[in-house]
């Protein structure tokens, strides 16, 4: 017994072994490169992202607040405005024609609030013994009379008197029974040559921070608008990581993105500056946030390969004790033969057993006839190798058709209807037709553009709403034949070197013209585009022999153009940076349909 079980355990751990390194080293491979590859794309994503976030926020609130410029700049560009305006707040007192100044300078003042809800009040003041003041609230007042007098002791006590422009944040009172309002003033200091003021724009916080609560962050990102002395004015949500880290990590002047340790985890800190105000947008977000897809990836990966061990180790000891059973069986049959004694016969129970129920039957066949049962064997090889070469000859792109064509009902099955899934599938099934098929090398431009199109559609499934294509196509042009596959890699350079990085709308063209006898396809599109010196840069490559870089389409392109039409073909690229590129192709035209080479 103890012999017995030594064995079934030698065999299991053979068909543990032989089952699971196919199985898992796959599986592990796969898992690792996954984890490792999504990781290094997210990278890229997070730095794309965190920057053009940071940039868009700072662009958007300079933008906002371009008001206390324009106020600034009437007092600045205008000494004559400002000199009435002082002697206003000096004196109280009003004529004819400071007070037709006054009520320009109230009205614009007036205007400013009301065109901008975020705005809160501004406070216009020039230095005064009486300490009057131009409020967008009250009109003319003085700052002991009024509820809000918080704003003149920051503007006098605030240490750096170079200092043009400069924030805080404070709670302003109307009354002095009210909660407040939280609000985050704008100083803008004026200088006369008899003296100085400030202009002071009160906006509201709750606005910027909606702004920044409005922002697509990661989960467990915090962004943060923070003055040049690192007070937070605004920020996205309530997580607050800035106790974990050293004072003089966020103690820059400078945009930067840096990795910090701190309390046992890692975290990415990008910072991006505004000269304009002296303000710091802030974004902290824990490494482990970002990377929560390839940890689940890591983790998944792991219970794979746990349940596979397992269903292994099941599937190994069952096949081991069936075939330590069969071999028992076969051994007796064998002695039994070699005894001359009659062979044992099967068990009622080993029906069951299929695989020792043929295998017992084959060794019987054996013993009575061991030359038919060699003259069997041989055939069944010979059978098993004319199988596996015709199958092998039936492995084309007809296996890839009906694979595809399989994955379609699969995925319809999930969802009961046809979906986006079901029509990329489709589409992709159709241009791996069309592009695969050998035999046709030239096409009507009007069956190009069918494929093409379909290419169109599933890119326009995976980026939504990010690009719209244009066809300019000339009826004489669209009867002419031209080589095949000549402009899906046009488009697909389009959305991947020009449109994909650019967050808005753009759009694709493609113009086709019949002069004379040669055919001008020009394809333009509104992305990025590229500057002088990387235009050259793409062209040099084209004319070069090194393949491969990031233009491979256009450059595959071209090369088929210049072996197939020589001298005859030409290529010429337009761009310029943030207006698009525009790719204009002349070649000879095939006025005879259907053409084969």
């Amino acid at each position: 017994m103890a012999k017995r079980l030594k064995t079934v355990h030698r065999s299991t751990l053979r068909h543990l072994i032989t089952l699971l390194i196919p199985m898992l080293v796959p599986l592990l491979i796969l898992g690792s490169l996954s984890t490792f590859l999504i990781k290094l794309y997210i990278q890229d994503q997070i730095d794309t992202k965190n920057e053009a976030l940071l940039s868009q926020t700072k662009s958007y609130m300079e933008l906002s607040f371009r008001e206390m410029d324009s106020l600034s700049a009437n007092f600045s560009a205008n000494p004559g405005l400002s000199v009435t305006m002082k002697d206003i707040l000096d004196t109280g007192r009003f004529t004819n024609s400071n007070f037709d100044v006054l009520k320009v300078i109230r009205n614009f003042v007036d205007s400013t609030v009301y065109a901008n809800p975020f705005i809160y009040s501004i406070y216009i003041y020039f230095d005064n013994e009486d300490k009057r003041f131009l409020s967008s609230v009250t009109g003319l007042n003085t700052v002991d009379k009024f509820t809000d007098n918080a704003w003149y002791a920051l503007y006098k006590n605030h240490n750096n008197v170079n200092e043009r422009v400069w924030t805080e944040k404070r709670i302003l009172k109307r009354r002095t029974s009210d909660a407040g309002t939280g609000v985050i003033s704008i100083y803008n200091r004026l200088h006369l040559e008899n003296g100085g003021g400030v202009v002071v724009m009160n906006i509201k916080a709750e606005y910027i921070e909606s702004l920044l609560r409005d922002l697509p962050a990661n989960n467990g990102q915090s962004i943060l608008l923070m003055d040049k002395y690192n007070h937070i004015i605004a920020r996205n949500s309530d997580l607050n990581y800035l106790p974990l880290f050293h004072k003089n990590v966020l103690d820059t002047n400078e945009s930067l993105s840096q990795i910090v340790k701190a309390d046992g985890r890692t975290y990415r800190i990008d910072i991006l500056t505004s000269a304009r105000f002296g303000w710091k947008f802030v974004s902290i977000v824990p490494k482990s946030a970002l990377y929560s897809l390839p940890d689940k990836l890591r983790l998944l990966t792991g219970l794979l390969l746990l349940f596979s061990t397992i269903i292994g180790l099941i599937l190994a000891y069952s096949l081991s004790k069936k075939k330590y059973m069969t071999l028992q069986m076969v051994n007796s049959i064998l002695h039994a033969a070699e005894r001359g004694t009659p062979l044992p016969k099967v068990l009622p129970g080993r029906k069951n057993d299929m695989y020792g129920y043929i295998t017992e039957n084959v060794v019987k066949k054996f013993v009575e006839n061991e030359f038919l049962t060699v003259q069997l064997s041989e055939r069944k090889y010979k059978l098993q190798v004319m199988e596996y070469i015709a199958l092998h000859a039936q492995l084309n792109p007809h296996f890839l058709y009906n694979t595809l064509e399989t994955i379609y009902w699969k995925v319809a099955s999930y969802t009961g209807k046809p979906n986006e899934a079901n029509e990329m599938i489709e589409n992709l099934s159709g241009v791996l037709r069309y592009s695969l098929d050998s035999s046709v090398h030239f096409v009507p431009l009007r069956e190009e553009m069918k494929y093409t199109m379909r290419y169109v559609d599933i890119q326009n499934i995976r980026y939504k709403a990010k690009f719209d294509v244009i066809w300019q196509i000339d009826d004489e042009a669209a009867d002419c034949d031209v080589m095949k596959l000549i402009l899906q890699p046009l488009i697909e350079n389009c959305i991947y070197h020009g449109i994909r990085m650019k967050p808005i709308k753009s759009i694709i063209r493609i113009k086709a013209l019949l002069i004379q006898d040669r055919i001008q396809l020009t394809v333009t599109d509104t992305g990025v585009g590229m500057d002088k010196a990387r235009r050259q840069e793409v062209l040099a490559k084209l004319t070069s022999d090194i393949e491969g870089g990031q233009h491979i389409g256009l450059h595959n392109t071209h090369k088929r153009l210049t072996i197939t039409y020589g001298e005859a073909y030409s290529i010429r690229i337009l761009s310029k940076p943030n207006r698009g590129t525009s790719i204009q192709l002349m070649f000879p035209a095939r006025k005879q349909l259907g053409v084969q080479q």
